[in-house]
């Protein structure tokens, strides 16, 4: 395990983000992007139903802008395992920053 942090130390100090490991120490049956496309074709279909449904029950235009952050906001949450942000993140969202 320390060879691998080294030699993914050494890479990313070099620039060299995309090749950190090697092909042959990589494990191609693991996907970090694995069921992330289903999840967010459910967030999108949760946002277009909460839309939909706050439409046929008579609310306000004026009230679906607001109505929609919050679904997608609290949607986001649980349909992509995050976390709910903190201020301090949606600002750093504004500023086009990233803490993580």
């Amino acid at each position: 395990m320390a060879v691998m942090l080294v030699i993914i130390a050494e890479r990313y100090a070099e620039g060299r983000i995309g090749q950190l490991l090697d092909d042959d120490r990589l494990d191609p049956d693991v996907s970090a992007t694995q069921g992330e496309y289903l999840r967010l074709l459910a967030l999108g279909a949760g946002v277009v139903a909460a839309t939909a449904a706050a439409v046929s029950f008579g609310i306000p235009s004026d009230a679906l802008g607001p109505l929609l952050g919050f679904v997608v906001t609290f949607g986001a949450v649980i349909f992509l395992k995050g976390r709910i942000p903190t201020p301090a993140d949606l600002v750093d969202i504004l500023r086009g920053a990233d803490r993580r």
